[in-house]
């Protein structure tokens, strides 16, 4: 009989943040919402004002181990707010909206989603493909994650599945897993670490 070899998952590494992920993932985590109220609603409360900006520009949601920073599509300190909330990079970083905030804006989402990224060139290559995008057949409360969009937060290219990708569209689910090196990349990406410290300058809202 051989004994069983299980592998210990340190801090500091990807599979250590994917981990600490375990509950969030691409299809529960909004990278736009319709609302205050529907943030609100999504997350169970958990919704915080960041110092003193008012809430109609950022809202944090702060559920251990994720911290997550939505903002108003036309908001422009939106590289101030998220370098407040997030922890701390080693490295140099670029502040990106998830969705891409002209498309946010022109389907009249209120807030969009940001995350770092380390890749400025792979945000580059994303660039071309957030456009204004024209009108859809509906618009759901909640967008999440395409194939396309989570590429991003793992350093690929939009190319990455073979073809050129088709427009966003917030009403067709992803089928696209990660493995759990891959999902500590993108709870990363949104701010997630090894710990979760207190952050001191969140002030609990309610909107509901």
């Amino acid at each position: 009989m051989t004994e069983e070899v299980v592998k210990e998952i340190l801090p500091g590494t990807w599979r250590y943040v994917g981990l600490r992920m375990k509950d969030w993932h691409p299809w529960n985590v909004p990278i736009a919402v319709r609302s205050a109220k529907v943030l609100e609603r999504h997350f169970n409360g958990n919704c915080y004002q960041l110092g003193k900006i008012q809430t109609h520009n950022v809202i944090v949601v702060e559920i251990d181990p994720i911290r997550l920073v939505y903002v108003r599509p036309k908001f422009r300190r939106y590289r101030s707010a998220a370098l407040r909330t997030f922890p701390p990079a080693k490295w140099p970083i670029v502040i990106d909206h998830v969705l891409g905030r002209a498309i946010a804006h022109s389907w009249e989402y209120e807030y969009v989603l940001l995350q770092r990224l380390s890749n400025r060139k792979v945000n580059s290559e994303h660039a071309p493909r957030e456009k204004v995008l024209g009108p859809l057949p509906t618009y759901p409360d909640l967008c999440f994650w395409d194939r396309r969009v989570g590429n991003k937060p793992l350093n690929r290219d939009p190319t990455y599945w073979g073809d050129e990708p088709a427009d966003y569209d917030p009403n067709i689910e992803s089928d696209a897993g990660m493995t759990l090196q891959q999902h500590g990349r993108w709870g990363w990406a949104l701010g997630t670490e090894d710990t979760f410290e207190p952050h001191r300058q969140l002030t609990p809202v309610t909107f509901i």
